[in-house]
């Protein structure tokens, strides 16, 4: 639920847009926004609708778990997965 009681929508970072907070008639007003949300997208200019209920600006901190440290990880866990296939095997 918003402080407004509107629906808000944004760019959360680099291509990844949200809406949120489509409170009490939410049903239709997912789908609504959702739409528009599509056409802004698409590349056709902001509606007006959409326009109301945007936050222009990035809301959210940039994600630590990116790139390199994704791999990083992602790596980590298939050595650890080698390793235990070879210790299994030996006993």
């Amino acid at each position: 639920m918003s402080g407004t009681w509107m629906p808000a929508a944004g760019e959360a970072s680099d291509n990844v847009l949200y809406a949120q907070a489509c409170n009490g008639h939410g049903f239709a007003q997912a789908q609504y926004v959702g739409h528009l949300l599509a056409d802004h997208v698409g590349g056709a200019p902001r509606h007006a609708d959409l326009e109301a209920i945007w936050h222009g600006r990035k809301r959210f901190w940039p994600s630590v778990v990116s790139g390199p440290a994704l791999y990083a990880g992602w790596l980590a866990d298939r050595a650890l997965d080698r390793v235990s296939a070879l210790t299994d095997r030996t006993r």
